[in-house]
């Protein structure tokens, strides 16, 4: 007995692998057929290397993807008669050896009857595992805890901390990831050099490598949210700002830097020399460089200001909170 199941797996969830886990107790093998339409949102190549990663170990399990187009097959949330006859006839050509269709949804019922084959409705309330694909992509982290494990990196919420020197990014970067429970990134430039003054060029082509490497390990580690100290825009600022040069930006570093959120940490902190820092004056200076940098990234920022450190943290907790919930 062959079933099937069809879906986007937009993005994989729990309820997907209920589902999956259902057709195994209802046939021998199982096809998985994953349909991706160009202009959706998550690339077909994602949603693929979820599946295949999930199900590896799962010989009865086989990952077949089909690319569609709206236009041809419509692919609404509404169940209809007509769109899945239409879909019928496409199906018996990708997967003819069905013997039984699966799935959540009142179209499995029109497809098998067009078909001429069993069919299977599994959890059609959402009882069993009550979230859709739809609710995630929406809120992330919220319904986290609803994702595939082999997806969940991918949503993965990265919160870039950015500004001057002696603006509190370290410490309120370790601060979050204590409150969230998460991991958080430390500024690697400190591994590299002792002070800013010390600075050759090629001491940040260094720093951006290892801040790079350092965010992709990052997001393995976190739990639905990654705070970030710094990254290649904060290197960007210092190469025009110390050396009059521009920085060319490798795919490796803007993929390490496509945050979600930035808390730009405004110059009117506290200053406190720590031995490895700029002198006051150039420390303005250089957040003038720091925004213009930023403001080049495209990423969502918000300016974090105040003198007193505590009114500082509280500000940052109530934009994390606001963009997390």
């Amino acid at each position: 007995m062959k079933a099937l199941v069809i879906g986007k797996f937009m993005p994989l969830h729990r309820g997907h692998l209920a589902l999956i886990d259902f057709a195994l107790t209802q046939a021998d093998r199982v096809t998985v057929l994953l349909c991706v339409e160009a202009t959706e949102p998550i690339s077909g190549e994602h949603r693929e290397h979820w599946l295949r990663t999930t199900f590896a170990d799962h010989p009865a399990v086989e990952i077949r993807r089909i690319e569609f187009r709206d236009e041809d097959l419509p692919a609404t949330s509404e169940s209809s008669r007509a769109i899945s006859q239409l879909w019928t006839t496409k199906l018996r050509e990708w997967v003819p050896d069905t013997d039984l269709i699966i799935g959540s949804e009142a179209y499995v019922r029109y497809v098998a009857e067009f078909w001429g084959i069993g069919y299977r409705l599994f959890d059609p309330d959402r009882a069993k595992v009550n979230v859709s694909a739809t609710m995630i992509r929406a809120n992330p982290y919220r319904f986290r805890n609803y994702l595939a494990p082999a997806a969940a990196p991918y949503f993965v919420q990265r919160i870039v901390l950015h500004g001057t020197e002696s603006t509190g990014k370290s410490t309120l970067t370790q601060y979050l990831a204590e409150q969230y429970a998460t991991a958080f990134v430390p500024e690697t430039a400190r591994e590299i050099i002792g002070h800013t003054d010390e600075v050759v060029f090629e001491d940040l082509l260094k720093i951006a490598d290892r801040q790079a490497a350092a965010i992709q390990a990052g997001i393995a580690q976190a739990d639905g949210v990654l705070f970030i100290d710094t990254d290649v825009y904060t290197t960007l600022a210092y190469a025009r700002y110390l050396f009059g040069r521009e920085l060319t930006l490798s795919p490796e570093w803007l993929s390490a830097a496509g945050n979600d959120l930035c808390l730009f940490m405004a110059g009117d902190a506290p200053y406190v020399q720590d031995g490895t820092r700029l002198q006051r004056p150039e420390r303005a200076a250089l957040s003038a460089a720091h925004w213009q940098a930023r403001l080049e990234s495209g990423v969502e920022t918000k300016l974090i200001d105040g003198h007193d450190w505590a009114s500082r943290r509280n500000k940052v907790e109530g934009v994390v909170g606001a963009f997390l919930w």
